[in-house]
């Protein structure tokens, strides 16, 4: 390490051709690939140095319970204090910061600093900033590009993630680009921006409309976002995986959910983390599959949409979830309705069967079973099965996005033909209905899905030999039919 940043050297290129080497004697140089390893190395002498404090007793950081407390956060260059409000920890924090000064070398910037008061008096605040020499802040603020302190809840806590999206459709404009190219675009750019605040925070429903009106109009209207094109397939159809009859757009709600679910993960994991400590001395014990609020109501928003993942309004689990320990002692466990009762002067009547009789503790879910199951509606009406949607799974065959894309909107029957534009009321019904003019040229669209393949497959001919289609020639010249454009 020292050789690497006592004996380096460099050289200035002068209309293209190097200088005479000159000797480094001060450190790295800026945007060298060593600087932030040693910057990491250095910092954790300021660590090191807050430990100390906390330890003698000079600093004191927030108490979260008798075991766990706080005092410092960093990550690379940017480092939060987060202590009491007193003046023995301005003192101590200002020797600290000094201290690191004199052993790094570094100086510390106080005018770009900024202190932060949670139910602080306002006197005591300035009297902090004029002796630390920097700026007042409140909350919410931005740490990590995440906002701190923000409610997750509020559109404007979103707005910078909304404004980045059309900055980057507003760069876009004046090019032009096909179906599967937005598709492309719409995952790997638009889908992504968002992707650092979705694994932390839950997306509010107005917040996502937003975003998917955006890459919406984007799919169906090109580069420009036109606003007035036609989305000629629903877009909860096009966020369908490709096996299942989409076009493999993420879905904004199910992305977001995947990506909070990683934090219910990490807390099933045994790692001894600061950020696991804190969650375990502020809400109990939370390394369990199965998180519940209580009746509590000063738990954060954060948490309470992490205890709530994944739980949708007006879904019921499957009964054997709910009771499992009735289904265990159950004699029907893989019955069926049907086979689990029998109607009686048209009323269903329920015979359920136990392999043996109920403890006193297990009578009271019993007698709540019954009420869950008196509930629901029998009807005799027999069961019946119904065609949801296609397989075009072989769709996925296909060479390039763009010839999926083409055949995916051809099979669902959303092409641009006369028949769907006068379903729209875009254009008038009948034979003798044009298309508009387009760049100084009469387009003419098939009346039917049907007529576009046979005029498709007028113009192919199949080999005897290599046995698959072949185009024939092109024409030369086109003829156009007379009539009003």
């Amino acid at each position: 390490m020292k050789a690497c940043v006592c004996c380096g050297k460099l050289s200035v290129l002068v209309n293209g051709s190097t200088t005479e080497e000159v000797n480094i004697s001060r450190g790295l140089k800026q945007s060298d690939p060593l600087a932030p390893f040693l910057f990491l190395l250095v910092s954790e002498g300021l660590c090191a140095l807050s430990q100390k404090a906390v330890s003698l007793g000079f600093f004191k950081g927030f108490q979260v319970s008798s075991k766990v407390s706080v005092s410092l956060l960093q990550y690379a260059y940017d480092t939060l204090f987060i202590g009491e409000a007193h003046v023995e920890n301005l003192w101590a924090m200002k020797a600290i910061l000094r201290w690191y000064e004199l052993v790094s070398g570094l100086k510390v910037n106080f005018s770009k600093s900024r202190l932060i008061g949670v139910n602080v008096d306002s006197m005591f605040m300035e009297g902090a900033t004029s002796f630390l020499n920097c700026t007042i802040d409140t909350l919410p603020f931005e740490y990590l590009g995440l906002p701190i302190g923000a409610n997750p809840r509020l559109s404007s806590t979103w707005d910078p993630v909304v404004k980045t999206i059309e900055k980057h459709l507003s760069s876009w404009k004046n090019r032009f680009v096909s179906l599967g190219g937005s598709v492309v675009l719409i995952n790997s750019v638009l889908a992504s921006i968002p992707v650092f605040y979705l694994s932390f925070l839950k997306l509010p429903l107005k917040v996502r409309k937003a975003i998917v009106r955006i890459q919406r109009n984007f799919l169906w209207g090109g580069m420009a976002g036109v606003k007035d094109k036609i989305p000629w397939v629903s877009w909860k159809d096009v966020c369908r995986p490709k096996s299942e009859g989409g076009i493999g757009v993420r879905d904004l709600k199910w992305f977001n959910v995947s990506l909070l679910a990683k934090w219910r993960w990490r807390l099933l994991r045994v790692d001894d983390l600061l950020w696991k400590r804190v969650l375990e001395a502020r809400y109990g014990v939370i390394s369990r599959p199965m998180l519940s609020i209580g009746r509590s109501n000063n738990f954060s928003i954060w948490w309470k949409d992490l205890v709530g993942l994944g739980v949708e309004k007006g879904r019921v689990a499957p009964l054997k979830e709910v009771f499992p320990r009735l289904y265990s002692i159950s004699l029907q466990s893989d019955h069926t309705i049907q086979e689990m009762g029998e109607w009686v002067s048209d009323r269903w009547i329920w015979h359920i069967k136990w392999r043996r009789i109920f403890f006193t503790w297990e009578e009271e879910m019993y007698r709540d079973l019954r009420s869950l199951i008196g509930r629901v509606v029998i009807t005799k009406e027999p069961d019946s099965w119904s065609y949801v949607n296609g397989d075009i799974t072989s769709l996925g065959e296909l060479g390039t996005v763009e010839g999926y894309c083409l055949f995916w909107q051809a099979l669902l029957g959303r092409l641009p033909i006369r028949a769907n534009l006068a379903h729209r009321g875009i254009i008038t019904s009948g034979p003798a209905s044009w298309c508009p003019w387009w760049f100084g040229v009469l387009s003419v669209m098939p009346a039917t899905l049907s007529s576009m393949g046979e005029s498709f497959l007028k113009g192919m001919t199949i080999s005897s030999r290599q046995k698959r289609l072949k185009p024939k020639k092109y024409l030369k010249k086109f003829k156009l039919p007379r009539g009003n454009g």
